[in-house]
C-alpha cells in the first residue's frame, strides 16, 4: 500500500467515526431540529411538531393553488 492509500483510507475512518459519533451523541428524533429547545413535543409532553405542522401546511398550500 502507497501512503496515499493509507492517507485516503484513514480520512473515511475518520469520516465514519466522526458520524457514528454524532449519531451517539442525538438525543430522539429532534436533536437537529432548529425548533427542538421551544417545542412541546420535544420535552416529552403531548403535543404536535410545530416543525412538521408548518412544512405540512406549506405544501398543502402550494399543491391546492396547483390545481
Amino acid at each position: 500500500m502507497s501512503p496515499v492509500d493509507i492517507i485516503v483510507i484513514a480520512v473515511i475512518v475518520a469520516i465514519i467515526a466522526l458520524a457514528i459519533r454524532s449519531l451517539m451523541r442525538s438525543k430522539g428524533n429532534c436533536a437537529s431540529c432548529g425548533s427542538s429547545s421551544g417545542c412541546a413535543s420535544h420535552g416529552g409532553e403531548k403535543g404536535c411538531c410545530t416543525a412538521a405542522e408548518s412544512i405540512v401546511s406549506g405544501m398543502e398550500a402550494k399543491l391546492s393553488s396547483q390545481k
